[in-house]
């Protein structure tokens, strides 16, 4: 399971997650891979107790688990590449600290994956939402296979959660492709690697992505949602190598967000 040249490197960011840090980590320990992996906690300056449960599991398992913890909060972007910077494996897979893994075969599912089909730089499976107690798919069934980039413009359900992709020298071309450029950094992953060919939906449901009053995303009013998503859109306009069609997609998904965020402004205002 671990080693000291792995196959596969895990990034787990971690900021207020006392409540689910350890399912998270368990999930990861709980892997059956017949390679080896490692896992890199970004602990971002938390103010509960998460940095100590880290700090416990990275005690009980030193050659696995590598604990990097910030005395300043960095925010997600950061924290996540300044993890993704320490990885020695070929290939990398994220679980954020208040998700978690439902099937431990997923880690060698994936690598399977993209070690036989060397033209798709990132694969991506089905994930259930996790809110109040109650399970619902994210991405509707049936659907499986080629994903590109204009697929991705009009709906990003490739959560960070879901993903396996190759290491990427472009992913840390901060002068090409700057972090601040992009709102979040699951956005930002994907249209880089998109460069560099293909994603693939697996069929397989193997995690859960949890919506939380604490969740950093999933706590934000729709209207910052919608500003985040026409931001990481024009972010991947001006950076993001594209053809015609892409470009048009992209200008589309922007305009019809933009609609959307005038509609909740001209009912706030009618509220009043």
């Amino acid at each position: 399971m671990s080693g000291n040249h792995p196959e596969v490197s895990v990034a787990m960011i971690a900021f207020r997650h006392e409540k689910f840090i350890s399912r998270a980590i368990e999930s990861v320990l709980s892997q059956n891979a017949p390679f080896a992996f490692e896992l890199v906690i970004g602990e971002d300056a938390s103010d509960d107790r998460t940095r100590e449960i880290c700090e416990q599991y990275a005690d009980r398992y030193p050659t696995l688990i590598h604990l990097l913890p910030q005395e300043l909060n960095l925010g997600m972007t950061r924290n996540l590449y300044r993890v993704f910077e320490q990885f020695k494996g070929e290939y990398i897979a994220v679980c954020e600290g208040d998700d978690y893994w439902s099937d431990p075969f997923k880690l060698q599912k994936q690598f399977n994956f993209l070690e036989e089909n060397a033209k798709f730089s990132f694969c991506y499976h089905r994930v259930k939402t996790l809110v109040g107690g109650e399970f619902t798919d994210l991405i509707p069934k049936g659907r499986s296979g080629p994903v590109g980039i204009n697929q991705l413009h009009r709906r990003q359900n490739n959560k960070l959660v879901s993903m396996m992709f190759r290491r990427t020298p472009g992913l840390f071309d901060y002068s090409r492709f700057p972090l601040e450029g992009f709102t979040t950094p699951d956005y930002r992953t994907t249209m880089v690697l998109s460069i560099h060919g293909p994603g693939y939906l697996l069929n397989d449901t193997m995690a859960v992505y949890r919506l939380h009053p604490g969740g950093i995303y999933s706590a934000l009013p729709e209207e910052r949602k919608l500003r985040i998503g026409i931001k990481n859109r024009k972010a991947a306009l001006e950076y993001i190598p594209m053809n015609f069609k892409d470009r048009m997609i992209c200008r589309m998904m922007i305009f019809l967000r933009a609609i959307k965020l005038g509609g909740i402004k001209l009912k706030a205002f009618f509220d009043r």
